[in-house]
Parts: C-alpha cells; structure tokens; sequence
C-alpha cells in the first residue's frame, strides 16, 4: 500500500487506504523505537567510554516498552547512573566503597607491580603495604570528591548519535517489511 498509486472508487475507500497507511506508519515507528533502544543497549554495553567498575551500570540498563503512551525507553537502573550521567557537586563520599574500587583497580592504579605477561590477581592477593597504599588513595580520591564533586561522563548523552542513526535505519527497514507484508506475494495490496 504504502509508495502506491491507486484510484479509490469512494471517499470511504480512500479513508481506509489513508488509516490502513497511518497504522503502517505508526507500526513501523513502534518497532524501530523498540528494535534501536535494543541496538543502543547493547553498543552500550560494549562501548569502552562507558566506564566499568564491576559491571552495574551496563548490567542495569534495561530496555522497557509502553504500549499505553506509544513509546520505548532505555533507561539506566544502576544507583550511581545519575551521577554517571549528570555528575554530582561536592559531597563526603563513604569510604568503605572507595577503598573496595581501590583494591580491585590496584594494579590500574599502580598500587600493585604486575610483571609482564601476567594479570592481577584482584583484592584477596595484596600484601599488607599494597592495602596501606590502596586506602591512602581511597581516602585521597574521598577529599578530591569532597573538594570538586564528580564529573558527569554522559554515557547515554554519548550514545546518542549511535541511537538515532539505528532509529533512522530500523524505520526505514521496518515501513519496507510492512509495505512488503501489505503487498502481499504477489505484489498487489491486501
């Protein structure tokens, strides 16, 4: 139907042709917005800008789809998104979770030599002076926190373009497949 030149015998034919075009249009936007939220969250998920620690951010983006308001969202669930996402003023952060991130970042860090060729072998393996080092810079990253708040990271802002190239691009495939559907085998109309 859609892309089609017909001649309608009565104006209540032409009326259905336009409605039936409508809901073509209409699907197809319900399934590129539900298809490229999809696509978004998983280049997310594989994004190297988008920071991970121990994986709650990507792991809480979720991917939810309401039909009563015509509209799909991808929304980030982690407790720390909005600071990821909007950054957050000065404030005293606690420092049992600062110290556990330095632990488990010791080696990034330079806390912890690592010869060539081998890995870290996380938290459990640091000696004594490696966990004096790793608190010291816990409690030193606690004062800059205090000092100048948390830069905002903007990983959904960054994901943006990605989504609506993918928008674009599921549209456009999705009004083909319906057309297509519409056409039927034969390539008349239904």
């Amino acid at each position: 139907m859609l892309g089609a030149t017909q001649v309608f015998s009565t104006p209540s034919a032409a009326r259905r042709a336009q409605k039936a075009k409508q809901e073509d249009i209409e699907q197809a936007i319900g399934l590129a917005q539900y298809s490229s939220a999809l696509r978004t969250k998983r280049f997310m998920q594989r994004d190297p800008r988008v920071p991970a620690d121990i994986g709650a951010y990507k792991a809480g983006l979720e991917v939810h789809r309401l039909r009563y308001i015509k509209q799909t969202r991808l929304e980030a669930n982690a407790p720390h998104s909005g600071v990821l996402e909007h950054g957050a003023r000065p404030f005293w952060a606690p420092i049992a979770p600062l110290i556990e991130w330095a632990k488990r970042k010791a080696a990034d860090l330079g806390i912890v030599d690592v010869p060539a060729g081998q890995q870290f072998q996380g938290p459990a393996s640091l000696n004594a002076d490696e966990n004096r080092a790793a608190e010291a810079f816990a409690y030193a990253v606690q004062r800059a926190i205090a000092a100048r708040g948390l830069p905002a990271r903007y990983p959904m802002r960054n994901a943006l373009p990605f989504a609506l190239k993918a928008l674009d691009r599921d549209f456009i495939r999705h009004l083909r497949r319906i057309a297509r559907e519409r056409r039927g085998p034969g390539g008349g109309t239904k």
